[in-house]
């Protein structure tokens, strides 16, 4: 089988397995990449039972140096080639999966940013942006990306259930996100009040201006970090740090991980696994216990 063929059809899989469209887009850029050093190198497209551990080494190192690389995106490189190697061989695409001779990628895991709900409270009392200021207590309190809350519509705020109904695309299901009880009281209020949006029907989106019809993503976050630089926080302020607030939150209430995992809808429990974050006084307290 073609490297081609085979590609569309991991991709095919993974949209199958209702994975986000941010993370297949990740491993398709990957994928093509590889198509196409390949393409150059041979001179056209291989097969899949062709390639070897040594055609996989010397494309991440010439990724590596061509796309100046940084260790992160060289680790998310070699989990998509394991990824898609292993998911072959699992399919019977390939007679072995050559990406398990691959050497796993070292350096040092940076720890995830995040606010404490202290400073999240600083955050909020320095937003001017009504609309903003909604969004950004959303990703808070449930953890949703930011993609995911800028396309809610009205419909999918169930207040009687005190539930987000979050689709997972076109004629896909819906992951249902509890609604936290300061949050519903807010969201309650916020489309009561209009807020300069007129809300005409359940198919309203919830965060949008009367003008436009919808806010954007770049929009947002330039409002988060101006407010964050106004409320002294030393952390530059994304929608994408407030859905680590959630998740790095929880853990540390000691939340079981598998129900974060959940809610944040993360495929793999390693994904989430990222939040335990580890303070030096805990660990200290951790190796006196022996």
């Amino acid at each position: 089988m073609l490297l081609s063929d085979a590609k569309d059809i991991f991709l095919n899989h993974l949209v199958s397995m209702e994975r986000s469209g941010e993370t297949i887009r990740g491993y398709r850029t990957v994928l093509n990449y590889l198509e196409e050093y390949f393409a150059f190198k041979y001179n056209g497209d291989v097969y899949l039972d062709e390639v070897t551990f040594n055609d996989l080494d010397d494309f991440i190192c010439t990724m590596s140096t061509e796309k100046k690389w940084q260790i992160n995106s060289v680790k998310k490189c070699h989990y998509t080639l394991s990824s898609f190697f292993g998911y072959c061989y699992r399919k019977e695409l390939c007679p072995r999966d050559i990406s398990k001779q691959m050497e796993p990628i070292k350096g040092e895991q940076k720890e995830r940013c995040y606010l404490t709900a202290e400073e999240f409270e600083k955050l909020i009392n320095h937003l001017d942006h009504h609309i903003v200021k909604h969004i950004a207590l959303t990703m808070f309190y449930s953890g949703l990306r930011i993609k995911e809350c800028l396309n809610l519509k009205v419909s999918d705020l169930d207040f009687k259930r005190s539930v987000f109904k979050i689709s997972r695309g076109k004629g896909k299901t819906f992951r249902l996100v509890p609604m936290h009880e300061k949050l519903k009281v807010a969201l309650k209020k916020y489309l009561e009040d209009g807020n300069g949006s007129n809300f005409t029907g359940s198919d309203h989106k919830v965060f949008a201006t009367k003008k436009s019809g919808k806010i954007s993503a770049v929009h947002v976050n330039q409002k988060l970090k101006e407010a964050s630089f106004r409320a002294g926080l030393p952390k530059g302020v994304t929608a994408h740090v407030l859905r680590h607030s959630f998740a790095s939150n929880l853990v540390n209430k000691n939340r079981n991980l598998v129900h974060v995992q959940k809610l944040l809808g993360h495929a793999d429990l390693r994904t989430t696994g990222i939040y335990t974050h580890a303070k030096l006084d805990e660990l200290a307290e951790s190796v006196n216990i022996l």
